[in-house]
């Protein structure tokens, strides 16, 4: 039976760890349904142009019968993006709801699994921070209705990192380089790159340090600058709405994030359980 294991980053899943896994499942499905999110699934298998952006080390890639380039899904955004570019869906606003699996390869010998379930939401045709608001309370609510306790909150947005760069003088190289730092939190390579540039604000000089107090400190000076105020004012109404409806949740500012795929454009907002 040697050559009948299953392959590496690979895992059954039986007995209660899966009915616990059903009960999650039924009682996310049956949320949304009630609050009028239309569910979407999405085949496993798509076209490897739907993932192009993705880096190729990142993508299961195989071919069909007819040799077409193939991936299994890494992630369930963008076949949902490739769904709505068909035209198969109502024109008007919709509030579409995703739970399936998806697979990304994983390091040899790291223990992680390369196949896992992802749930989430997609509010289509607005762009206002009242679908944001929606986004994150429905995340707040099934970490409530889930007894996950302690949850913190993190707040980041796609445009600060290159919205505050534009404002200062400097090459379009040295620009690429400290967002890279920034976003590694690379003390020692952004020091290096900052030192070449003439009148960098001092209040960034630790700006790969930038998250949780450190980064609302940051964050208060950084909103004078041109294109910040909006999204630092984004972030406030945010978080007025956690502290009004959600009081034991904390909310913090990350300056230094980077977007998880190039597609992410706007407010990224992370909760995470204090360990």
């Amino acid at each position: 039976m040697e050559n009948k294991r299953l392959a590496a980053g690979s895992r059954d899943e039986y007995g209660t760890r899966l009915v616990q896994k059903q009960q999650i499942s039924q009682t996310i499905s049956a949320t949304l349904n009630a609050a009028g999110f239309t569910p979407i699934a999405t085949p496993l298998l798509e076209r490897e142009n739907t993932f192009e952006h993705y880096p190729t080390q990142a993508v299961f890639h195989l071919t069909d019968q007819g040799r077409e380039r193939l991936v299994l899904r890494p992630d369930l955004t963008l076949p949902i993006a490739r769904f709505l570019t068909t035209g198969r869906h109502e024109p008007r606003f919709t509030k579409l709801y995703y739970l399936g699996d998806v697979l990304k390869p994983t390091d040899h010998l790291s223990g992680a699994y390369n196949q896992e379930t992802q749930a989430g939401i997609e509010l289509i045709g607005d762009d206002g921070l009242a679908s944001e608001i929606q986004a994150l309370d429905k995340m707040l609510y099934f970490a409530q209705i889930f007894g996950i306790a302690d949850v913190q909150v993190v707040l980041s947005d796609a445009r600060f990192i290159p919205t505050v760069l534009s404002q200062i003088t400097m090459l379009a190289a040295q620009r690429q380089q400290l967002q890279t730092a920034i976003e590694a939190k690379n003390v020692t390579q952004f020091i290096k790159y900052q030192q070449a540039i003439a009148d960098f604000p001092t209040f960034l000089s630790t700006w790969p340090l930038a998250f949780g107090t450190a980064g609302e400190a940051v964050m208060w000076q950084a909103q004078d600058l041109p294109g910040v105020a909006p999204i630092v004012s984004g972030w406030l109404t945010l978080a007025d709405y956690v502290h009004t409806h959600y009081p034991d949740v904390a909310v913090t500012v990350d300056l230094t994030a980077a977007p998880p795929q190039g597609y992410y454009t706007g407010t990224k907002m992370r909760g995470f359980e204090p360990s």
